[in-house]
């Protein structure tokens, strides 16, 4: 009976299941920043119920925490580190944006989480560490941008937001992809520039306006010779005209003398005489009379055609543009965005 006893725990343990691996255990929230009587610089002048408040609202962050309600859970540790911002409580923070893909917030909390140093994380390396890791990863995932300005009183915004106060310099960490500066002073060219921010790169600026006076060009349409040489050959167009009708004129007064030589004025001549003699020459005077006039007519239309191009061919100011670049350069930047990543095309045509 104990033989066969034995051998049916035996059958029975060869028929048992594996059992299910173990899931890795996923990163648990920093515990409640243990109170101190020594004073550090991130508990100097934080009164033991502010304390006492940020750990309780600590402890209701972590709960939000661990069952993945990470915007409920950034409500407490934002009201957390409101009462006092331990670098403990900051940290959770710091999980959480990444986790709410949030990585600009997230780059500006680790820094300020490291803003000690080792010092608060005496008893958790390991959580230093990650701190150090997490900033390297979203120093790979943030774009840099430093504009600097020396000219006061110039309104330089980025994104429509002012970007720093001029005479000054200023750098700040911004999502990468494309931004709008706009630097303006009254009296002066507002100068505009489309940025396309690289991730884990900085942006170096430095923006210099000029005047108004400097920055106009006074343009004409065309050449200004060329107004004056239409009205000039307009002028000479009538002058020819004058000339050719003063031909015709002298012509008509050779008719009246033919005639009155003639003709006795014109009665009693003989037709052949007047059509062989006199006839030639008067129609010779009409025509020209009539080329005269038209050569007039036409030069003065060309006078007035010209003196109307000087009138709008005046000087009219222009603001200078800035040169277009020579030849043809894209690039490929990659862009990460909260829904996703890709890429953007970026040159000059």
């Amino acid at each position: 009976m104990t033989t066969g006893a034995v051998a049916d725990s035996k059958r029975d343990k060869k028929k048992a299941p594996t059992p299910a691996p173990t899931p890795a255990p996923r990163p648990e929230p920093t515990a409640t920043p243990a109170p101190t009587s020594e004073e550090t610089p991130w508990g100097k002048g934080v009164s033991a119920e502010s304390k006492a408040t940020a750990q309780r609202l600590l402890g209701e962050g972590n709960d939000k925490f661990v069952v993945n309600q990470f915007r409920e859970a950034l409500e407490k540790y934002e009201a957390a580190v409101a009462a006092w911002d331990h670098p403990a409580i900051r940290f959770n923070m710091v999980r959480t944006l990444i986790a709410l893909d949030r990585p600009l917030e997230a780059a500006r909390s680790v820094d300020r989480v490291l803003a000690y140093g080792k010092e608060p994380f005496k008893d958790n390396e390991s959580m230093y560490t990650e701190a150090l890791n997490y900033q390297r990863l979203l120093a790979s995932q943030i774009a840099t941008l430093e504009v600097g300005c020396k000219q006061a009183g110039v309104d330089l915004k980025v994104d429509g937001q002012k970007f720093v106060e001029c005479p000054g310099r200023s750098a700040k960490q911004m999502l990468p992809g494309a931004h709008a500066l706009v630097a303006a002073k009254p009296g002066y060219k507002t100068e505009t520039k489309d940025l396309v921010l690289l991730p884990g790169k900085v942006q170096p600026l430095t923006i210099e306006l000029i005047t108004l006076d400097k920055a106009t060009l006074y343009k004409s349409r065309w050449a200004t010779w060329k107004p004056w040489a239409v009205a000039g050959t307009g002028l000479v167009i009538v002058g020819l005209g004058g000339l050719v009708n003063l031909q015709a004129s002298n012509d008509m007064d050779q008719v009246e003398t033919q005639l009155e030589e003639q003709c006795g004025g014109g009665l009693g001549c003989a037709t052949d005489v007047y059509e062989r003699r006199i006839r030639p020459l008067e129609d010779r005077a009409i025509l020209e009379n009539r080329i005269g006039i038209g050569m007039m007519i036409a030069g003065g239309a060309v006078v007035t055609a010209g003196v109307v191009a000087v009138i709008m061919n005046r000087p009219k100011p222009y603001l200078k543009e800035t040169a277009a670049p020579t030849g043809t350069t894209a690039q490929l930047v990659p862009l990460a965005t909260r829904d996703g990543g890709g890429f953007a095309v970026t040159g000059s045509f």
